[in-house]
């Protein structure tokens, strides 16, 4: 049997299973990677939403209820007009809601917004007039058709 010591390089095997290694480390980094950027994303869906149920209660009054956070919507307000821009920059829909005849019979007393999330398509983050603040299937959504006396998160 002959020895080589004095072998020089490596064999092709080695420097495929190596090469395999390294690919396979590689892959696992960019998965998790991914992962994280989506669950991060998605916290600060939550953020904003968050900011907008804040800012919600703090425009609330008794007299006209939440009149001057319908106003916001299409005014040059910062606060919920920059919500919009970064949720939508990231790729997802903002939607805030009033009821139906909101100026009419309901007097703006309620509000419902939610926005999709990115570990789970088929998950929405929603808050409400209610204080709730609340992760739901998106099949569970009906908030354009809620008009009904339970608009809020809770009844989706």
């Amino acid at each position: 049997m002959k020895k080589y010591f004095n072998q020089k390089g490596m064999t092709l095997i080695e420097i495929i299973v190596v090469v395999l290694i390294i690919v396979l480390i590689a892959s696992v980094i960019i998965i998790s990677l991914e992962i994280s950027k989506r669950r991060t994303m998605d916290e600060s869906i939550k953020s904003y939403l968050l900011q907008v149920q804040s800012t919600a209660e703090m425009v609330y009054n008794p007299v006209h209820g939440y009149r001057e956070l319908y106003e916001m919507i299409d005014s040059d307000y910062v606060s919920i007009k920059r919500i919009e821009e970064e949720i939508e920059k990231m790729g997802k829909d903002f939607v805030l809601l009033f009821p139906e005849g909101h100026g009419i019979t309901r007097g703006y007393n309620e509000y419902c917004a939610y926005s999709f999330l990115f570990t789970n398509p088929d998950k929405v983050f929603c808050v409400d007039h209610l204080g709730n603040a609340v992760i739901r299937k998106a099949s569970d959504i009906h908030c354009p058709n809620l008009w009904t006396p339970e608009f809020n998160c809770e009844s989706m």
